[in-house]
């Protein structure tokens, strides 16, 4: 129990040090990027009257570029988390002295009170809700230009 109690302190230093060097670069990632897909979004319902075939696949390759690099951030940004959670699943169902029941559960409740993993920019722990989050308010967004008149 110790040992794995050691591992894990180690995994969450090493991610602690990466979210140091990484959370400014995240926060730049997606608050560049964000606005870039609703920007393009919106050119593309609103497309000019001269080159509309041009001017479509331009705003749909630069679409397609900034959702994918949002969804990569987004994406390994929740497995970090996972893996540092995910621990807590695999303590559940170990075979445990009754001494040891005590200590197995502080441990767990030092998983669920303190969230771990990179952020954006300090502020916020990239996990799976935080992602449909983000996916709801680009939907959102995507729904309300649909229904404006041109």
């Amino acid at each position: 129990m110790a040992a794995l109690k050691m591992e894990h302190h180690k995994l969450c230093e090493v991610v602690e040090f990466a979210d140091k060097m990484l959370a400014p670069l995240i926060f730049e990632m997606v608050s560049l990027h964000l606005p870039l897909i609703c920007l393009i979004f919106y050119k593309a319902v609103n497309l000019p009257e001269e080159g509309r075939i041009v001017f479509l696949v331009t705003i749909l390759v630069w679409l397609v570029v900034a959702s994918s690099i949002l969804a990569i951030i987004m994406i390994f940004g929740s497995k970090v988390c996972e893996k540092i959670h995910g621990l807590q699943k695999i303590l559940q169902t170990l075979p445990i002295s009754k001494e040891d029941e005590g200590k197995l559960l502080m441990f767990i409740l030092d998983l669920l009170v303190d969230p771990k993993g990179l952020s954006i920019g300090g502020l916020v722990i990239i996990d799976k809700s935080m992602s449909l989050t983000i996916v709801g308010v680009l939907v959102s967004y995507f729904a309300v230009m649909l229904s404006l008149p041109k």
